[in-house]
């Protein structure tokens, strides 16, 4: 009918690891702040906390499943993770690349397809290609107000493996 297509909601998922002997050391409440940086009279809630115990399997069905599910639908999904040095972001990240990369490709077994990822890491106000050497790559504003990092590489993967491996490289 000519009209344009309403813009897509994007589903972000923050992971914050957090040591097991600060989950009681502070009136946690709100929000994804480190409890090292509180004052007394501050509160912050949760979405999940997860304990020394957690399973990745229940952390991946917890944090990433249903944005394996908006991505099939046409979203874009962020799984972001964010923490101190040594807070277990790499281990946590990895398991949920994994799983999210097998679910993914399970779902589309029976479509036609195409998947094609890019890799960056923003540090500050630095955005840096990992496919491209640590290129720049300028957070950029398109006319529809969505933030896109660009120049960025984007590689065609066919299979749950082939993107496992593209994560382990980049």
């Amino acid at each position: 009918d000519g009209q344009p297509e309403p813009p897509k909601l994007v589903r972000h998922s923050f992971v914050h690891p957090i040591h097991s002997s600060l989950i009681h050391s502070y009136p946690v409440m709100h929000s994804f702040i480190h409890p090292s940086i509180l004052r007394p009279t501050q509160r912050f809630a949760f979405d999940k906390v997860f304990g020394p115990r957690t399973t990745q399997k229940e952390i991946f069905d917890s944090v990433a499943k249903e944005t394996v599910a908006d991505v099939l639908q046409g979203y874009n999904g962020t799984i972001f993770a964010y923490g101190q040095t040594g807070s277990g972001k790499t281990y946590t990240m990895s398991a949920l690349y994994e799983q999210a990369s097998v679910a993914l490709f399970q779902r589309l077994q029976q479509q036609q397809h195409a998947v094609s990822v890019s890799f960056v890491e923003i540090a500050g106000d630095a955005c840096r290609d990992l496919l491209n050497r640590f290129a720049d790559a300028p957070l950029l504003t398109s006319k529809d107000g969505l933030v896109w990092p660009y120049p960025v590489v984007e590689i065609s993967v066919a299979s749950a493996a082939d993107l496992i491996a593209f994560i382990k490289f980049g």
